[in-house]
């Protein structure tokens, strides 16, 4: 993250950078570190609509950082199949995928305050 920069104009420059797309809109679904005690890196959790979903993706990425990513639209049941597979192992990948369906599926979770309760 750039100094004075948002996590959401973060996540507008990643997006665009790594898959040419531009987001319309996006709201927070999390917000967690890494590895609390161990690591003070922070991921911010977005869930967003891109303006134009019919543009073919592509290779994109920033050439002066290495980066060769090829974008491309995955339904979400074959992710999801992917993670049972083990075939997509990234924690910030498995995280999103999961609230993603969780809030298709209007699933609630049950919060519990203390053990018994």
């Amino acid at each position: 993250m750039e100094e004075n920069e948002t996590p959401l104009e973060v996540a507008r420059r990643e997006l665009l950078e790594e898959t040419g797309l531009k987001l319309k809109h996006a709201e927070l679904v999390a917000h967690y570190f890494i590895g609390p005690g161990g690591c003070s890196d922070q991921v911010y959790l977005y869930l967003g609509e891109a303006e134009d979903v019919t543009q073919p993706l592509g290779v994109h990425g920033l050439i002066e950082e290495g980066e060769e990513i090829q974008a491309a639209w995955v339904p979400l049941e074959e992710a999801l199949r992917l993670v049972d597979e083990g075939k997509i192992q990234d924690a910030k990948t498995l995280i999103g995928l999961s609230l993603l369906d969780r809030k298709l599926r209007g699933s609630k979770r049950e919060v519990r305050t203390s053990p018994g309760a």
